[in-house]
């Protein structure tokens, strides 16, 4: 019976000395995991804006506009053309051809937001003005007519600005990093 009990201490001493925590020497998953990049559509971007201001974020869209000047600029609509954002080429953008339009395109870039208050109408006014008063760039007819164009947006943003609580219209665009075509 002693043999019996000194076995059963000895067989619970090994057993109780087996149960200590085991030491995981592999790092822990989400150390060395990669996180998953989520993709937004342009429609997600556009209503969570506030809280990815400054932020890097990827995206995807379908080109309906490049600026055909430089190539500097495009437009990227999602579930309808109403719902667009402006992508800036920096980083590895070095420009958007204008074979674009019309394609679906993923980019990755940071989320910019331009306020737009009384003070920037104002400055945009006295350009304007210095424009205006200075030699014209081409036909006296063209320049009359985007003045006039430039003069209703004036106008237009002031009654936008009236009609906020903020003080100001917030404008968003994309400040580019990188895109890829995804058809």
């Amino acid at each position: 019976m002693k043999y019996y009990f000194t076995i059963l201490l000895l067989a619970t001493a090994l057993i109780s000395c087996n149960n200590e925590p085991k030491k995981d020497n592999t790092k822990k998953a989400e150390t060395t995991e990669v996180k998953a990049e989520t993709v937004l559509t342009v429609d997600q971007l556009i209503a969570q804006k506030e809280k990815l201001t400054d932020k890097e974020v990827i995206f995807k869209g379908t080109v309906d506009h490049v600026c055909k000047h430089s190539g500097k600029r495009a437009f990227v609509f999602g579930s309808t053309e109403d719902i667009r954002i402006k992508i800036v080429a920096g980083g590895e953008i070095r420009g958007f051809d204008a074979d674009l339009i019309g394609s679906d395109i993923q980019v990755k870039g940071i989320l910019k937001e331009l306020r737009i208050d009384e003070a920037y109408i104002n400055q945009m006014e006295d350009n304007l003005k210095k424009d205006h008063d200075g030699e014209g760039k081409g036909e006296e007819h063209e320049d009359k007519e985007e003045n006039l164009k430039k003069v209703d947006q004036i106008k237009q943003l002031r009654a936008e600005i009236a009609a906020t609580e903020k003080g100001y219209k917030s404008v968003y665009h994309i400040d580019g990093l990188s895109f890829k075509k995804v058809n």
